[in-house]
């Protein structure tokens, strides 16, 4: 499995740049739904209070070391190798820079 960091660090590396991962609390998560959400007025907001709380949930996430074991079930791709190829499509299709 994968935590929010790995997964965001493979990401930035997927994309060519390193993220910054700053952690916040799920109140501060809900704190900045809640001002996203005022400030949208007529359009959705980027982040909501249910986009909010699906972050914020302890199963979002497998713990590093805590997924299937190899016997069990192998991915049939990496996670740097599908998201390279998730990137590069998306960069085909003009979804991605």
């Amino acid at each position: 499995g994968y935590g929010h960091a790995d997964f965001a660090l493979a990401v930035g590396t997927a994309v060519g740049r390193r993220p910054r991962l700053i952690r916040v609390s799920p109140r501060v998560l809900r704190a900045g739904a809640t001002i996203d959400t005022v400030l949208a007025r007529r359009r959705l907001p980027t982040l909501s209070h249910d986009r909010a709380r699906y972050l914020a949930h302890p199963d979002w996430v497998v713990a590093t070391g805590a997924g299937l074991p190899r016997a069990v079930w192998t991915p049939a791709v990496d996670l740097p190798t599908g998201l390279a190829r998730t990137v590069a499509w998306y960069r085909q299709a003009g979804w991605l820079r």
